[in-house]
């Protein structure tokens, strides 16, 4: 399987995490914040494109082109790799994992990334004599089943297990791959029966071959995947009681559903989308403390997602007088940075809302409200700093990217502002202010008839607007 066209999808939650990753360092240029946004959603925009159309060589180029818009921003980098491994090309694998690490080097992604560069030494290793070889040719088809695993592709990877199998059976990696593909793909009985499998081999295996594959590996093997086994047990249950609870849902069933979510919780309490569903359960059957509860407990979670929905949540009861939401420290400095600034109060506001983001330094609105304090004040770099930032943390807000191209417009950074109204009118192409945005950008740059193209179709999303007419027309003189 040495082909990209095998290749599908990178995996969204690793996607979305290795472009929530890593924060945009201090620079001398602020401008250089908006890259770092720009560079994430280049990012996003190439995986999502993947997703699509599996054009592995152009995932490449957009990849390489992410990079190259900000090159301290290390994800693009473990993507190429994870790209070359598929190809096996391994000195191209480290090249690329090697550029990640020296970017990114804390991170649990900059972990796994380490791990990749010690058994591609591993590999080079085994090329010296026969029997390496042949065990070489083992460990290729483990490393591609693991990273197809990591692609999104459970059933490419349970394929690879197999061939691995095929080439070797007294081996145990081949059987927890396969178990790992099978989780994912939600047959938890058949990943139950590899890990017995894998246990069978891993007690009389060299267990320090490899290293550490699919999370296990080393003196411990046995234990690890007993381990494994005893999780995918729990796993398994509390799939079954998701699957319960959302047919609880279905038949509108709302308390029914509460106590399936609340058993799901008991061995994982840290899932909070889990923990979301059983405050929506909750407040749809009526236990409307109990929902107040939950969703509290989530608004100042470091998944912005969460966070926005929860936050929502609350408010909605709170309107209806249901509930009183009890503020955090962060929302009363918000509140108070909010009157401070009515008033004029600017040092005090900024020194507020500053605050309310080491509190709460997850949460985007407060990036955004300390970015409009500072275009109030004609404080352009900084607004647009903040506003980057707030893309970063909720980057399909488009809002914020509305307001980041408004400052970039004011500091005449006409390409940064051509890029982020670009994204803008991809997440929401139906909305004409983003063409007309993005229109006004393109003309300031001097690419007239691109600006013509975007007030045109401003004009045909909102006929009656005359500020697009008037830009259509300003344009048309100008082609």
């Amino acid at each position: 399987m040495g082909s990209w066209q095998r290749v599908g999808v990178l995996l969204s939650l690793f996607a979305s995490a290795s472009v929530m990753a890593q924060q945009p360092s201090p620079r001398s240029a602020p401008l250089q914040n908006a890259a770092r946004s720009q560079a994430a959603a280049m990012l996003h925009s190439a995986l999502t494109g993947f997703l699509k159309d599996h054009d592995a060589v152009k995932a490449q180029g957009e990849f390489l082109a992410a990079s190259a818009r900000d090159p301290s921003y290390a994800p693009p980098f473990y993507e190429l790799g994870l790209l070359a491994e598929t190809q096996y090309d391994w000195p191209e694998a480290k090249r690329w994992f090697t550029k990640f690490c020296e970017l990114d080097a804390n991170s649990e992604n900059s972990k796994r990334a380490t791990q990749e560069l010690q058994r591609l030494d591993r590999i080079a290793e085994l090329e010296k004599t026969p029997e390496g070889r042949a065990s070489r040719r083992y460990d290729e088809t483990i490393i591609h089943g693991e990273v197809l695993l990591q692609l999104g592709l459970p059933k490419e990877s349970i394929a690879e297990a197999a061939h691995a199998a095929r080439i070797d059976d007294s081996r145990w990696e081949a059987y927890v791959v396969g178990a790992q593909a099978l989780s994912v793909d939600g047959r938890f009985n058949e990943a139950e029966a590899f890990l017995r499998q894998a246990l069978s081999r891993a007690a009389v295996a060299d267990t320090s071959r490899l290293g550490n594959v699919a999370g296990i590996g080393g003196s411990g093997t046995r234990a690890e995947i007993q381990q494994a086994i005893q999780e995918c047990q729990k796993e398994e249950d509390y799939q079954g009681l998701l699957k319960q609870a959302a047919d609880q849902v279905q038949q509108q069933k709302y308390g029914a559903a509460a106590e399936d979510y609340r058993g799901a919780l008991k061995d994982y309490p840290e899932r909070e989308a889990t923990a979301l569903a059983y405050g929506d359960a909750l407040a749809m059957s009526g236990v409307y403390d109990g929902a107040a509860k939950v969703f509290t407990d989530l608004r100042s979670s470091a998944d912005p997602a969460i966070a926005r929905h929860a936050r929502e949540s609350l408010t909605r009861l709170a309107l209806r007088n249901i509930v009183s939401i009890p503020q955090t420290d962060a929302d009363k400095l918000n509140q108070s940075a909010q009157a401070h600034a009515a008033q004029g109060n600017y040092p005090v506001a900024e020194s507020e809302y500053k605050q309310a983001i080491k509190d709460e330094p997850k949460y985007w609105q407060w990036h955004s409200n300390l970015a409009g304090l500072y275009s109030k004040q004609s404080r352009w770099p900084e607004a647009a700093a903040e506003f980057a930032q707030a893309h970063l943390l909720e980057p399909t807000d488009t809002g914020t990217l509305t307001d980041l191209g408004a400052v970039l417009l004011q500091e005449q950074a006409w390409a940064d502002a051509i890029s982020v109204y670009r994204d803008a009118v991809r997440i929401e192409p139906s909305n004409a202010l983003h063409h007309d945005n993005l229109g006004t950008s393109l003309y300031f740059a001097n690419q007239h008839a691109q600006a013509v193209t975007e007030y045109q179709q401003a004009v045909k999303l909102d006929p009656a607007n005359p500020t697009y007419r008037k830009h259509l027309a300003t344009a048309q003189g100008q082609n």
